[in-house]
């Protein structure tokens, strides 16, 4: 195995098993037995686990002991149940883990059970089972005390949390074999709902039966063993030979049965034993049919202890249901654990006296499972599978060493066993390469500082869980001391809290001179993330230890369980079959050409395999020689490449990228010397070619057919899908840089003269890879990001997703996902199961469609979709995460304006403004009708009227604008824009007449806002419509006069509308409430007049406000009021002023109701008055002076009259 470097074929997708919502685990604790009909649930409330303060908490509340997948017969949803042990043994938990559902209409099923057991489960004392018939499956456990507990759950246990209220005793029923008295059950497993097989310690076998309508209170048990059926005194006695094994508290017979299977119509059950031996027992008679060594040879008493099996192994033998031969009925595949291991195939056949035989179909072969690596590895568990070839067969096998695991896969057929039982056939499976990806470091050259990359790290998502990082966190205080007041963060959101603890622990300290040394700070603040990272990286690996590995056989999709989450094996795609076998030369073309993605891959590709692996490779090589220093200084210029518009030429651009990296002084001799090793492997510089860098850029789906429709996700599945495609965006961003730091060292230290490399044009190459290297780049920041998603944003979507949550009993406030799920994935679908296509190679072609959603195809707008998604987040007020997204827009008109559309949400008005004016020439003048932006483009951003707008020519646009600024309370902005829209004229196309109106009276009130008056005064005497234009008049004299603004009004012309300004001041003269308090309209209006000399109309206004101040109380009373006497002056000068017979003025009194030629009004307090016209002349107004003069007097001489009297009735 060591010569030879197995194939990998097949990529990981770990997916951890937080809940979607946090309030969505249901925690039932269940009493014992004997009190379960008195014990009622009768209010159930979804909740969230508490954190682990330590690692022991850590261990017992969130790592399982074992775990599994069940699958049920029915294809309806919720189908698949991850069942795990934890807490010790003590709880139970169970949940659907299904990637898509039936119909979007079909509500979710995001709930947790965790059933809470007043007693242990026993080692492999949980099974599942179902049958077609009924919706619900059964669960099965025993627990330490030998109790039966038999669940019947319904699926709408785990979508509504008020199904499962009531009485407890309705779905759980417990009964106690009296069997286990004497005997202890070592194994369990369902042949059906209605049938149990229990394994005992002495060798036996117990059938537990019920009927069909049996709750499983109730179990029929009958025991058989070497003897057959019944109930001799041998089965019935406890009985225990010299040569037992112990396990546990409980010693195990060597004939005790560790491993069970069952033939495929369930007539024989096959056992594996302690002592190495396979047995056949026919379950009509119970008698055993075969009794052979595992290996099928023969033993030597003196032997048999070192062939002697661990009784923890579970899986030991699988029955493969197909007949490749004349006669034989069905298969068995048995594993013998002893020494390096060893399979063997059995082939069922009748014998001529009717019982079931077993032949050794490879009696001369050593069909030994090659080990993943030279490492100390164990096999786990295997499992045997169809495939789409009726005449081949698939093999898994889980490999552990530690906490850590692999999975192989082998290809066959039963015929030709012993030759494709070979090293070079069997194929691996590969890791997540977002494990490998390097640790934060400080660096010049970014703007974050380490605090910053280390939180984007460790909460980028999936990474780790956030039960792993509290933990962590509460290590982390204890093992350094955390400081009193960190109490206070307590109920903080965890990044706060995170890096609370990390500054607690450092101080900023002076250098040698006494300076602050900043630069020992930023080291210190890096070295205590790394503590931090070290121990939540030490508990993710506990979380990775797997538990089991199944097989989906409806799917054909393996699943390996762990600790703490589940695994999806998938297929390679194109891009990861040449970087993870880039070092493999062999490439095994048989491999390529007939399995999983290397179908396509191999019919795609131009250019030999070997030698398109053979540049990966050697562009992956070139890069492992960079000192960590050159990695992120090349890493930083790259991304700051991918990001610049092309302003220089590209082989500028090239010498620049080369320059600043330093290659000149970071690359040396060796370095080089390595990098044309790898190269003369596929033929040196000289068979360096355009075509072969294209053909690994080929690889990368950058776009995509169309999907076919298939099934909608769950939101499980829908995680998958977003965790596959953060992996596949990773690689092909690696396989990308490598490409491009190679390109451009190249170019530049290549010897063209030594050796010409006439067919390799680094210059496009550069433009190319660089453009890739910017969408990636987004891609990365889609599915970094992550934002609190409220369920399907418009219309009946909403509505759905609205009762989905209300249904489920869960917080309607939303969960948070990445971008990249909730815009694109949330709405993807999983293609169907074809049975030409496996469901691993369907699973990566839906992580392949992830880029068909992101990257529109042929015939949509250039950069829709990016600019789309930045629509979106304005719509959603993300404002944070649109400012960040920014950097990826296009250089078009359309996304200039959506940059302005940023900086308007950001209130910076100035850099919103002139972005608008750079888009406005290529949005108001884009003629062809496929260049327009609709409201489609926009995902609701934007209207129908504002689209218009848009497209309407420049006043339309800038009108929009001004729109925009006006509801953004930029009043002065709107101004601006307002002012360059009536710049232009109406032309061919674009809205006139209301569309200007609405343009100056935009600009009318906003220069109103910024008391701009004499821009409101212009724009108001352009306005066309007459209601328009007097009601702007109320309101320009309304404003100018509460802003104190009377004397600009009074200079201001009004050529024309002399008239309609003083109807208007008449018109808030006789509106304002209090003389004292309202604006001085009466005042503004006594000076418009006299500044148009109509001195009558003057004398008439202010006798009013003469009037209306002797109304108010405390004015009247006041004798040192001086306003009441100089209303008097002035209306004796201005009436003075004036010819004799025309000094007289009409006024209106108030008199009693039957006095003649009156009129009702109401009067400023609401309350009616009756009004009487009189003529004042200025001999009146002389005389009421008079004898406002005299009451003045009195009062100063302290000559009060009565109350109710007259005037001279004084005191």
């Amino acid at each position: 195995m060591a010569d030879i470097v197995p194939f990998c074929l097949f990529k990981e997708l770990r997916l951890s098993l937080e809940p979607a919502y946090p309030d969505s685990i249901i925690t039932l604790r269940l009493p014992h037995a004997g009190q379960l009909s008195r014990t009622s649930q009768r209010r159930v409330k979804p909740s969230e686990l508490p954190s682990a303060g330590d690692e022991d908490a850590f261990a017992k509340k969130y790592l399982a002991t074992s775990s599994s997948i069940y699958f049920r017969h029915s294809q309806k949803y919720p189908r698949s149940f991850l069942w795990r042990v934890l807490d010790d043994g003590k709880t139970l938990s169970i949940q659907s883990v299904d990637l898509s559902k039936s119909s979007k209409s079909v509500p979710d099923a995001p709930l947790i059970l965790r059933l809470v057991f007043p007693n242990t489960i026993k080692p492999a004392g949980v099974v599942l089972s179902d049958s077609e018939a009924h919706e619900y499956i059964n669960v099965f456990v025993l627990t330490s005390t030998n109790d039966l507990y038999t669940f019947t759950l319904r699926p709408d246990y785990f979508i509504r949390a008020s199904a499962i209220e009531g009485n407890v005793s309705f779905w759980c029923k417990t009964f106690l074999p009296s069997s286990f008295s004497f005997r202890h059950p070592h194994r369990l497993a369902a042949l059906s709902p209605q049938e149990l097989l229990v394994s005992l310690h002495d060798g036996g076998l117990l059938k537990l039966s019920r009927r069909q309508d049996d709750d499983g209170s109730f179990w029929t048990e009958t025991f058989f063993n070497d003897g057959g059926w019944g109930s001799s005194l041998r089965s019935l006695l406890p009985w225990q030979g010299s040569n037992t094994i112990r396990y546990g508290n409980i010693r195990l017979e060597q004939t005790t049965a560790t491993s069970l299977a069952f033939s495929p119509d369930n007539s024989y059950l096959f056992t594996i034993s302690l002592n190495h031996t396979l047995k056949a027992w026919n379950l009509a008679n119970g008698r055993i049919d075969v009794n052979k060594d595992l290996l099928n040879e023969e033993r030597q008493p003196q032997d048999i202890s070192k062939y002697q099996l661990d009784p923890s192994e579970i899986d030991l033998a699988a029955v493969i249901d197909r007949q490749t031969r004349p006669g034989d009925l069905f298969y068995v595949l048995t594993y013998s654990p002893v020494g390096s291991g060893k399979f063997k195939f059995w082939a069922a056949t009748e014998g001529a006296n009717g019982q079931l035989e077993l032949e050794d179909l490879c009696p001369d072969a050593v069909l030994e499972p090659p080990a993943p690596s030279t490492e100390i590895w164990t096999m786990a568990q295997f499992k045997v599978t169809s495939t789409p070839q009726v005449e081949r067969m698939s093999l898994w096998t889980l490999w552990k060493n530690n906490t850590s695991y692999r999975v192989q896969n082998l290809e066959f057929d039963l015929r030709t066993i012993p030759i494709e039982w070979n090293d070079e056939f069997w194929v691996t499976t590969t890791t997540e390469t977002l494990r490998d990806q390097l640790l934060p470091e400080p660096s010049d050259f970014e703007s974050k500082d380490s605090t910053d990359k280390w939180l984007e790290y460790l909460l980028y998502p999936e990474r780790f869980t956030k039960a792993t990082l509290e933990t962590s966190l509460a290590i982390y205080e204890q093992s350094f001391g955390a400081p009193k007041d960190l109490a206070r963060f307590k109920g903080k959101a965890l990044e706060e809290r995170l890096c609370s603890s990390v500054a607690a622990t450092v101080s900023l300290g002076r250098g040698s001179i006494g300076n602050v040394d900043y630069e020992q700070y930023r080291s210190d603040v890096d070295t205590q993330w790394r503590r931090f990272y070290r121990i939540a990286a030490e508990l993710d690996k506990q979380r990775g230890e797997a538990t089991a590995l199944v097989f989906d056989r409806y799917s054909d999709l393996p699943w390996v369980v762990t600790t703490d989450g589940i695994t999806l094996i998938r297929d390679c795609s194109g891009t990861e079959l040449l970087r993870h076998n880039r070092s493999n030369r062999s490439y095994h073309e048989d491999i390529l050409q007939f399995r999983g993605a290397g179908k396509l891959l191999h019919a795609k590709l131009k250019k030999d395999p070997k030698d398109i692996a053979g540049l990966v490779n050697a562009a992956c090589i070139f890069r492992e020689t960079f000192s960590g220093h050159l990695l992120h200084t090349c890493l930083a210029v790259a991304e700051f490449e991918a990001l610049q518009d092309p302003s220089y030429s590209i082989q500028d651009r090239i010498q620049s990228f080369y320059d600043r990296c330093g290659f000149a002084s970071q690359v040396n001799d060796d370095d080089y010397n390595q990098l044309i090793a790898a190269l003369d492997v596929i033929g040196g510089l000289k068979a360096l070619d355009t075509n072969l860098f294209l053909a690994v850029i080929d690889s990368i789906p950058y776009q995509v057919k169309k999907p076919r429709e298939g099934l909608p996700l769950t939101t499980f599945g829908g995680k998958a899908l977003v965790v596959g495609a953060q992996e596949l965006i990773n690689l092909h961003s690696a396989v990308l840089f490598d490409l491009l730091v190679l390109i451009v060292f190249l170019e530049v230290e290549a010897d063209r003269e030594e050796e010409p490399m006439e067919w390799f044009d680094a210059g496009s190459l550069y433009f190319k890879v660089v453009g890739m290297l910017r969408d990636h780049g987004m891609l990365k920041w889609l599915a970094r990001k992550s934002r609190l998603q409220v369920p399907n944003p418009t219309g009946e979507d909403l509505e759905t997703g609205m009762k989905q949550l209300e249904v489920s009993g869960l917080r309607r406030d939303g969960r948070r996902a990445t971008v990249l799920q909730d815009l694109f994935v949330d709405y993807m679908e999983l293609p169907a199961i074809r049975r030409d296509l496996t469901q691993p190679y369907l699973l990566t072609a839906s992580l392949r469609n992830t880029f068909y959603r992101v990257f529109e195809p042929e015939g949509q707008k250039s950069n829709s979709s990016v600019t789309l998604i930045l629509c979106n987040l304005l719509k959603t007020q993300n404002t944070g995460l649109a400012s960040e997204f920014v950097r990826y827009l296009p250089n078009t008109p359309w996304a200039t304006y959506l940059r302005g559309r940023v900086h308007l949400y950001k209130k910076e008005y100035s850099m919103a403004a002139t972005y608008f004016r750079k888009s406005a020439y290529g949005l108001h003048w884009q003629s062809l009708e496929k260049e327009k932006i609709t409201v489609e483009d926009t995902d609701g951003l934007l209207d129908l009227i504002a689209i218009r707008d848009l497209h309407g020519g420049p006043l339309g646009f800038y009108r929009h604008i001004v729109d925009l600024f006006e509801k953004d309370r930029a009043y002065s902005y709107a101004v601006d824009f307002a002012k360059i829209a009536l710049r232009f004229k109406a032309g061919s196309g674009e809205l006139v007449g209301k569309a200007k109106d609405d343009v100056l009276n935009r600009l009318f009130y906003s220069s109103l806002q910024t008391s701009r008056f004499d821009e409101a005064y212009s724009a108001l005497f352009q306005m066309g419509d007459g209601a328009i234009k007097k009601r702007a008049i109320r309101d320009l004299v309304a404003s100018m006069c509460e802003k104190g603004d009377a004397d600009e009004l009074i200079n201001l012309p009004f050529i024309g509308l002399q008239d309609e300004v003083d109807e208007q001041l008449v018109f808030h003269c006789q509106n304002a409430l209090n003389i004292n308090s309202s604006p001085p309209f009466h005042k503004v209006l006594y000076a418009w007049r006299m500044k148009r000399c109509d001195f009558r109309g003057a004398a008439s206004i202010l006798y009013e406000r003469l009037q209306r101040l002797q109304a108010a109380s405390s004015a009247f009373k006041d004798p040192q009021n001086t306003p009441v006497t100089q209303c008097y002056l002035n209306l004796i000068d201005i009436l003075s002023s004036v010819d004799p017979t025309q000094a007289w003025i009409l006024t209106s009194t108030r008199v009693a109701d039957d006095e003649a030629f009156t009129k009702r009004v109401k009067t400023t307090s609401g309350n009616t008055a009756t009004l009487k016209r009189k003529v004042v002349t200025l001999e009146d107004i002389r005389k009421e002076y008079q004898k406002e003069l005299d009451r003045i007097a009195k009062i100063e001489s302290n000559q009060f009259s009565f109350i109710g009297g007259m005037e001279d009735d004084v005191l």
